[in-house]
């Protein structure tokens, strides 16, 4: 009967303790994890990101984004990308109430820190830092906040930016089929294609006549379309203007229902493989690479050997 008793009795123990932990545990939880409502993006009007040598202002204008003083016009998928977090953040679990910040990336020398604003108000402020081990998630602290959270997404790399990363390296773009009219020079040397009505004995609607009467490869005239049609740079030149730009290697006026322009300079340094350019679609001077140029110089109609090298 004693023994029976105990037994009872450490039941009834272990029975209450566990509904202790469980209110405890579940109370707890509720403690550790912020609320965090959703942000809707389209009212999103300004973002600040900031590391230790790196800050970046992206202002909202007339539906698109601009990146700080320049206002120089943002990548539109990259700055979708870091709406939908800044928007979309969710905290799923407490990892560190210890301060020691270090082994997150969330210390001074590694976190990178985010602002939102909806029209004057910051909406959304937070710390990101290194990606957790199962890359599933980001370790996030929250502004006002001393602990680590495990927030939900690898999202650092979406953050981690330079101004020219960011930047839309989008230079010259235009509905192939409005060309009518495409004029290469090279020196004091032009080439004119003109989009004509096909001749009866043709099968197209249309094809394409050379100036100076030889045959026309259209398929690589297409695709040199292809390729100005969308035309992304590499990178673009700091410190540097249109003006500082003289005698290129290659010019393209493309005609249409509007004009549109490339220019393609000289390499700055020898092997650099990466060549500055102009483009009547921005307004700064930018590089492309050496298998873009090529690939557009051989696309033109000049043989690979009038592809002008840069001079020792």
């Amino acid at each position: 009967m004693k023994v029976k008793k105990e037994y009872i009795l450490l039941v009834a123990i272990i029975l209450a303790l566990s509904i202790y932990l469980l209110k405890r545990n579940t109370n707890k939880l509720n403690y550790q994890l912020p609320s965090l409502s959703n942000i809707p993006i389209e009212n999103i009007s300004k973002i600040e990101i900031s590391g230790l040598d790196n800050h970046i202002t992206l202002q909202k204008k007339d539906k698109k984004w601009y990146i700080g003083k320049m206002s120089y016009l943002a990548d539109s998928t990259k700055t979708k990308d870091i709406l939908d977090v800044i928007g979309r953040l969710s905290l799923t679990a407490l990892v560190s109430e210890s301060k020691e910040y270090s082994r997150y990336h969330l210390n001074d020398d590694k976190k990178i820190s985010v602002k939102a604003w909806v029209d004057d108000s910051i909406k959304r402020e937070f710390m990101i830092g290194k990606a957790a081990s199962s890359y599933q998630h980001t370790f996030v602290k929250i502004s006002g906040d001393h602990r680590v959270y495990h927030a939900i997404g690898n999202f650092r790399g979406k953050f981690d930016q330079t101004i020219d990363k960011l930047r839309d390296k989008l230079v010259l773009s235009f509905q192939k089929g409005d060309i009518h009219e495409i004029t290469i020079t090279k020196g004091n040397q032009s080439l004119v294609y003109k989009r004509e009505p096909a001749s009866p004995s043709e099968k197209s609607g249309q094809t394409w006549k050379r100036s100076d009467s030889e045959n026309v490869d259209e398929s690589s005239l297409e695709s040199l379309l292809d390729t100005l049609s969308h035309l992304r740079c590499d990178s673009y030149i700091p410190n540097k203007t249109k003006d500082d730009f003289t005698k290129p290697l290659r010019s393209i006026l493309l005609t249409g229902k509007e004009k549109h322009t490339l220019s393609i300079f000289p390499e700055f340094e020898k092997e650099s493989e990466k060549y500055p350019a102009l483009s009547s679609g921005k307004d700064y001077p930018f590089l492309l690479t050496k298998l873009q140029v090529e690939n557009i110089i051989k696309k033109s109609g000049w043989p690979d050997k009038e592809f002008d090298k840069p001079q020792n």
